[in-house]
């Protein structure tokens, strides 16, 4: 079995496919970043607090909050807003082309893809809006279980994610299908994250070796290694479906 793995990783070229998407993470994030702040400014300023209540005081504290202040005063054009949301759906545009490279093979919606991915960043905005404000004015209600309800509520987020991503580049709603893959990341997700937790205590000098660059290092690396549990995920479900199918497939065979 792990021989297998190692084998699907290197031929496939995971880490490399990983990389590509955590690049485009970190290049295309701000943009949708800021058409998250510009709907959720419609909405409510309680998930903008809960974001400055995470960080203690300091530079990045104060940088966050400028960015936010920012935001909110800006006047849009609706030139801005389209450029920001055709970089942003960029992300999942190539999601889909390592995807079919996985599963080897194409896409079947004839509609262009980089429409597709627009209608798909547009939607999936709205609702990661409306479930942070419902989850945020929830956790501000009660605020005793403040660690818990933020852990739980980025657990949430990466479990809807990883549902929508698998659901959206597999052309399956069933759960059944990818419940194997979902499960899988998510457990990969919290164990390397509270790893990468107790590394990164341990070993906390990356400042005084990269000074302010430390923080886009760290943070390009830990997405660079979730976006590998990703790819595996979609990978299990991929042969999972493939071997549904051709059990399918033998089964009316011999019917016949």
């Amino acid at each position: 079995m792990i021989s297998k793995i190692y084998h699907f990783i290197s031929d496939k070229k995971i880490p490399t496919l990983a990389s590509a998407i955590a690049f485009h993470f970190i290049m295309n994030g701000g943009s949708f970043l800021f058409l998250f702040i510009i709907l959720s400014g419609l909405f409510s300023n309680s998930f903008q607090e809960i974001i400055l209540k995470t960080f203690e005081d300091g530079k990045l504290k104060d940088l966050i909050m400028y960015f936010f202040d920012y935001q909110n005063n800006i006047s849009y054009s609706i030139l801005l807003v389209i450029t920001s949301l055709y970089s942003a759906s960029s992300l999942y545009y190539h999601l889909i082309g390592i995807v079919e490279y996985i599963t080897e093979s194409t896409y079947p919606i004839s509609i262009s893809k980089r429409i597709i991915s627009i209608g798909i960043t547009i939607l999936y905005l709205i609702g990661l809006n409306i479930f942070t404000l419902v989850a945020t004015e929830l956790i501000v209600l009660l605020n005793y279980f403040f660690v818990v309800l933020s852990f739980l509520l980025i657990l949430l987020i990466f479990i809807l994610t990883t549902y929508f991503i698998q659901v959206i580049s597999l052309h399956t709603y069933k759960i059944k299908d990818v419940y194997l893959g979902i499960l899988f990341t998510t457990g990969y997700f919290i164990l390397f994250s509270i790893g990468f937790g107790i590394y990164l205590k341990l070993f906390s000098n990356f400042k005084i070796v990269y000074g302010i660059l430390s923080f886009f290092i760290i943070l390009f690396f830990y997405i660079y290694i979730v976006c590998i549990g990703v790819l595996l995920g979609i990978n299990l479900n991929h042969l999972n479906i493939k071997k549904k199918k051709l059990s399918k497939n033998i089964i009316e065979e011999v019917k016949e």
